[in-house]
């Protein structure tokens, strides 16, 4: 009796064996039409996708200070520079004409005058010398000089020497009061000619005097004086009521404040 139950064990056995060795096969007929179909261009290929988180790299920022910003040529310059992390690429920073576009690092690159490297500084302080000619420069920060970017910059000016030296100017008015948009004949007088487009803008009083790129900020109007020693400048009142200055200006970029006169807008 014993041999009756082993024949119907074998016999599932055998069944168990013929199911998987169909399986196996119809698995292996189907990768081969996907294969088949892959090679013909029917279907993509399946892709490995990675799960390896990537870290963020903390945004690049810097800043660049210099305590004056007009300089005469070849005088030293000490140039003050605080970034956020650590470059080890060669990270530079250089003298570049202002008239050449921002952004571009290699552009930096093929126009500077001179530069520095900054490996493995957060801070510190360059000294550099100014150029030759005169005119308006940037001192650029790049976090590499392979292919970098431009992180910051600031601005600066190189003059003739002794352009800013005892200046002495004088402005004068034939009234001190005026109605708004009222025509405003404004005398002046400067001891030198200036070509770095000296200007006289009007700027209200309660603006403090001394900083020429704050005036240039909060002027209502202007004119500039350019290789004039004297003249007449026509303005026009502001239209609202208050009191206000006409404020000279050595130049329109980093200049220095000469002198002013006041006057009120009364309605």
């Amino acid at each position: 009796m014993k041999y009756l139950f082993v024949i119907p064990s074998i016999l599932l056995l055998i069944g168990v064996f013929n199911s998987c060795t169909e399986k196996k096969e119809e698995e292996t007929r189907q990768e081969k039409q996907t294969q088949y179909r892959v090679n013909r261009g029917q279907v993509e290929p399946q892709r490995a996708t990675s799960t390896k988180k990537t870290s963020k790299t903390p945004s690049l920022k810097g800043t660049l200070y210099l305590k004056e910003h007009i300089f005469e040529s070849k005088e030293k310059i000490k140039l003050t520079f605080v970034i956020n992390q650590r470059l080890n690429r060669h990270p530079w920073i250089g003298i570049v004409p202002s008239k050449i576009p921002h952004g571009d690092e290699a552009t930096n690159d093929q126009h500077d005058i001179s530069y520095k490297y900054f490996d493995n500084q957060e801070n510190g302080v360059l000294e550099f010398e100014a150029p030759k000619e005169i005119g308006k420069y940037d001192f650029r920060m790049h976090s590499s000089d392979k292919n970098g970017i431009e992180i910051t910059y600031v601005s600066f000016e190189v003059v003739e020497k002794n352009t800013f030296i005892d200046l002495d100017g004088e402005l004068s008015l034939e009234k001190t009061s005026f109605a708004p948009n009222e025509r405003i004949m404004l005398s002046f007088k400067v001891n030198k000619k200036l070509n770095q487009y000296p200007w006289i803008g009007i700027i209200p009083s309660e603006i403090p005097h001394g900083d020429e790129a704050r005036n240039d900020k909060y002027d209502i109007s202007y004119d500039y004086f350019t290789n004039k020693e004297s003249g007449v400048l026509k303005f026009k009142a502001p239209k609202k009521a208050g009191k206000y200055d006409f404020r000279m200006h050595s130049s329109d970029k980093n200049g220095v404040e000469i002198t002013s006169i006041s006057f009120e807008v009364i309605e």
